[in-house]
């Protein structure tokens, strides 16, 4: 990503985007915590965001899913920058990066690599990407009903979104067909991410609470200290979500809600500045 540009502030024009040199690399710090300056692609109509109308010109939803992580980041390259890294915090393309970055550092896939050094330690015997993988049988009639916006798929600007309605997302014939076999090992919501059964999360939510151990089989997933270093705040100035959130992403009027709500953002999740437990 050395080579990437980024969207100059000021500029809002598609006709004539006008990039800038990064002012430093994206680190991996910035993509755990969703400050690399990558996009999402929600605005498909670039009326906000210049950059996700490009990002949805070139990465193809559908049929990229029939391809690996490592085509999709290759496409990504190819497209500036929504902000500097560091500077603003914007939900994107990030997640996936991650799941390239365990691939290319284990030496091996990443649905591979979660279900040897997560599930099975945890016992999560019901929890992949799809349907049909070579690890555990999922059963298609356990699947949940799952509801998008009609607007979404869609060439609509978001200011008219509060005129659409939310329909019912047929999940056998969605974008991640989670009943296939699918290609796309999706590190974040892109391809849908990971199927699972709430027993199932709850083992890795306890586990997260245990400080990185298993309290059941006694097996450690994560380092005490690494744990710690995934909840410190990570965004600008140690600042909140809604204050460092990207003013053109359609996120931010999401997040007006929880301005004041001490939320954060660390390695891989949202952090709340206060323990209210």
């Amino acid at each position: 990503y050395e080579g990437n540009k980024a969207i100059a502030p000021e500029d809002l024009s598609l006709d004539a985007i006008k990039l800038l040199p990064l002012e430093q690399p994206i680190l991996i710090s910035h993509v755990l915590s969703h400050t690399s300056g990558l996009s999402y692609g929600f605005d498909t109509s670039g009326q906000l965001e210049p950059v996700d109308y490009l990002l949805t010109k070139e990465v193809n939803f559908h049929e990229d899913l029939k391809s690996d992580l490592a085509h999709l980041i290759d496409k990504l390259t190819k497209i500036p920058l929504v902000h500097q890294p560091g500077r603003e915090w914007t939900y994107s393309f990030s997640s996936d990066v991650c799941g390239r970055l365990i691939e290319v550092l284990s030496g091996m896939q990443l649905d591979e690599y979660l279900d040897a050094k997560i599930f099975k330690p945890l016992g999560m015997t019901q929890t992949a990407f799809y349907i049909e993988n070579k690890f555990t049988p999922l059963r298609t009639k356990n699947l949940t009903t799952l509801y998008q916006p009609s607007w979404f798929g869609k060439q609509v600007k978001p200011s008219e979104w509060k005129n659409y309605s939310t329909t019912k997302c047929d999940v056998m014939q969605n974008q991640s067909n989670p009943a296939g076999k699918g290609v796309r090992l999706s590190g974040g919501g892109s391809a849908g991410g990971l199927l699972s059964t709430m027993n199932d999360y709850l083992k890795f939510a306890k586990m997260l609470l245990n400080r990185g151990t298993c309290k059941e089989t006694g097996k450690q997933i994560i380092s005490d200290k690494t744990l710690q270093l995934m909840t410190k705040n990570y965004l600008p100035d140690n600042g909140e979500l809604y204050a460092c959130c990207n003013e053109r992403s359609i996120l931010k009027q999401l997040l007006e809600a929880k301005k004041d709500a001490g939320l954060t953002f660390g390695l891989g999740f949202g952090v709340m500045k206060s323990n209210l437990l």
